[in-house]
């Protein structure tokens, strides 16, 4: 489970998507992250909410383009929680 908390600090009410993305630790290629679950969460002024993701081992393979397979070493891997695929970039 990835799990973070979203808070609208703003005078206006707002929506936020909020991405998951995993990406392999060990070779950490750019571009190699996948996304692998995103949410739109709508937050009153001032409101904060726990956002969470349950995510299937299946989440945690990925493409390995030299080798042309998928590769589902789960101990390399790593999640990030995004506001947005801008802050990817």
């Amino acid at each position: 489970m990835v799990s973070v908390d979203v808070e609208n600090t703003g005078q206006r009410p707002g929506d936020e998507i909020v991405q998951v993305y995993v990406t392999d630790v060990v070779t950490r290629q750019p571009g190699e992250q996948a996304l692998k679950g995103f949410t739109r969460v709508h937050l009153a002024p001032g409101e904060k909410k726990a956002v969470r993701f349950e995510l299937p081992w299946e989440a945690f393979q990925i493409v390995m383009p030299r080798a042309a397979a998928w590769s589902s070493r789960a101990s390399s891997r790593s999640s990030s929680v995004l506001r947005h695929a801008i802050a990817i970039c």
